[in-house]
């Protein structure tokens, strides 16, 4: 039970240090982000599906507030098309051709990068030639399962923003508060 505990005290530990450190370029990337979506175009992301998928599914559903969905895609979840790319292309170019196909100027690419992930990398390298505007979270140094705490934390963090700026930007997407008997 003690080694446990240590180990969440180490997470939380973490975690606050990651977000006392980066905690002003998720605000700022949430702005880029809710901007790029008010503009019309979407976001992008790849990397840690778990947590990739969950911050597209926060978007395109809703985070707190009620609104209309919003254009986000997370380029490993059509498992025809990753497994083509793989067997024409290899497994580097996997984002790459995804990106080449799906990007337009003006979208937000999103990466969430754990450990050696070098084909979120060479993704991300892409975008940026291409000059789309992107955000790298990683969380060197730490297992896997404590950086994917972290990224959850993270993406919370940036669509919390993004509401919060859509708001002021496009408030007309937001629908008026039902009324409850």
């Amino acid at each position: 039970m003690a080694e446990l505990s240590e180990r969440v005290k180490t997470s939380l530990a973490t975690q606050e240090q990651y977000l006392n450190l980066h905690l002003n370029i998720l605000v700022r990337a949430g702005s880029s982000l809710a901007a790029a979506l008010a503009r019309g175009n979407k976001l992008i992301a790849l990397g840690c599906p778990t947590v990739a998928q969950h911050m597209v599914a926060e978007l395109t559903g809703r985070f707190v507030q009620e609104r209309r969905g919003l254009p986000a895609v997370f380029l490993g979840d059509n498992p025809s098309s990753v497994t083509s790319i793989l067997n024409d292309y290899g497994r580097n170019r996997v984002y790459i051709r995804q990106l080449m196909a799906l990007a337009q100027q003006g979208d937000f690419v999103l990466g969430f990068i754990a450990g050696l992930d070098h084909v979120a990398h060479d993704g991300i390298d892409h975008a940026q030639r291409e000059g789309l505007e992107t955000l790298v979270l990683e969380v060197p140094g730490v297992e896997e399962w404590m950086a994917m705490e972290i990224f959850l934390i993270a993406a919370h963090l940036l669509c919390e923003e993004v509401e919060a700026q859509l708001q002021r930007l496009q408030p007309e997407w937001f629908a008026a508060p039902a009324v409850r008997a």
